[in-house]
């Protein structure tokens, strides 16, 4: 190594290089795929099939919307409720949508449970869901 560097660095590198080629893969259903696009929907559906198992709270891919009696259509946004569900989130999930992890969201239940009740309050009360 002393004596020739350029022949240890290239070999370092050979073994570092990223493998782009992946070779043919079986889909759910048998059929040999070649294809990238084929290739990346036989991933997709893989990992949604592990990693989705779990519904969380909320089941977002099946909401129930049931029509609660709620005493003037007020939403109880109570902040201790907020934190309870926050509490539930499991932390070694990926982030949602909202680019926050939910092991962010658990640690600071108590310091965000305040602000969280008054944005789903006002939320409820004007009809309007914030997507930013």
């Amino acid at each position: 190594m002393k004596k020739n560097k350029k022949s240890f660095f290239k070999c370092v590198d050979s073994e570092r290089r990223i493998r782009s080629n992946i070779g043919p893969l079986l889909d759910g259903v048998g059929h040999l795929t070649n294809r990238d696009i084929d290739k990346a929907e036989t991933f997709k559906a893989f990992f949604t099939s592990v990693f989705n198992t779990d519904e969380g709270p909320w089941d977002l891919r099946n909401p129930v919307l049931t029509d609660c009696d709620w005493e003037h259509d007020e939403l109880p946004a109570d902040p201790e409720l907020v934190r309870d569900l926050l509490l539930q989130w499991d932390a070694h999930k990926f982030m949602g949508p909202d680019g926050i992890h939910p092991r962010i969201l658990k640690e600071l239940a108590d310091v965000i449970m305040g602000h969280l009740s008054v944005i789903f309050q006002w939320s409820w009360e004007s009809g309007e869901v914030s997507v930013n």
